[in-house]
């Protein structure tokens, strides 16, 4: 069997500690604009400590205790700190929650301003602008596709809600709508990599190394937890060079996540679309209302 072919390590067993990303589930689904002018399919998940990220900024740690670690726990300190520190990173998200399921394709500047691609199900994709601040800004661009899965479900409502639909849609065709205030929060945690990084020490310690394997044309080493930790999932760090994280995946019955890190320090640039390309609604953007 070749290093290729080796199954990858039993993601039962974890190390993606509060790595279920709630944030972005609840950002992407609850962003607001036209996101709950559909009928949803159960509720949308609360935001909880699970929404954070493992491990953390291990910059002040004392060389005694840098000492004390074993390589498998310096591996998992150095990957965290390298994503820390990096100036900008492409993060490819895939994070199901029973019947929910958000997809993002982001590139991230170390402001936090990230830009990419959403998918959060039917009608509910496109083109994504976070811009990072006090107060952040969130656009999203949504799919012909889309649109046209909005159209059909308003369809099914009756004339009015149909003809409402028709004419938010026209106003939305090729341009970003605004998400609320509180959307663009939730999406903002999921464009900022120091928020979305926890720390601790109880996120590094007891860290096992396993056997190198290659993940899309790369030699990865896997990071397991202790075999005593509840949590599940694994990290996958370069073998090669400096231990870049590339991946973090994990499952449980809950939920299932799995993230891709790329693309370290290459530079993104992300503008605010042009106000002429903007649309803002002033209500909660359901078309569903009375």
């Amino acid at each position: 069997m070749t290093e290729d072919e080796k199954p990858a390590p039993d993601v039962r067993r974890v190390i993606v500690r509060r790595v279920v990303t709630g944030a972005l589930v609840a950002g992407l689904l609850g962003a607001g604009a036209v996101q709950r002018a559909v009928p949803e399919s159960g509720p949308v998940p609360r935001e909880d400590s699970r929404a954070q990220w493992l491990a953390g900024d291990f910059q002040g740690i004392e060389p005694p205790e840098a000492l004390r670690m074993t390589r498998a726990e310096r591996l998992l300190v150095t990957a965290t700190g390298l994503l820390h520190e990096t100036r900008s990173v492409r993060m490819a998200t895939d994070v199901r929650k029973g019947q929910q399921r958000v997809r993002m394709d982001v590139r991230i500047d170390r402001a936090g301003s990230c830009a990419g691609s959403f998918d959060g199900g039917l009608g509910n994709r496109g083109t994504l602008v976070v811009v990072a601040g006090k107060g952040p800004e969130a656009y999203m661009r949504f799919s012909e596709a889309a649109l046209a899965e909005l159209q059909r479900m308003a369809d099914s409502r009756g004339a009015t809600v149909s003809a409402r639909m028709r004419d938010r849609i026209g106003q939305m065709r090729g341009k970003y709508v605004k998400a609320p205030s509180k959307g663009a929060e939730g999406l903002a945690k999921g464009c900022s990599i120091t928020r979305l990084i926890g720390s601790g020490e109880d996120d590094w310690k007891g860290t096992r190394q396993l056997a190198p394997v290659r993940r899309e044309g790369r030699r990865v080493i896997p990071l397991a937890p202790s075999a005593a930790d509840d949590d599940q999932g694994v990290a996958y760090v370069d073998a090669e060079g400096k231990p870049y994280l590339r991946a973090l995946k994990g499952d449980d019955k809950e939920m299932s996540v799995d993230l891709r890190f790329s693309e370290y320090g290459k530079p993104v640039t992300v503008r605010r679309p042009a106000a002429a390309e903007v649309v803002e609604f002033a209500d909660d953007g359901s078309m569903f209302s009375a």
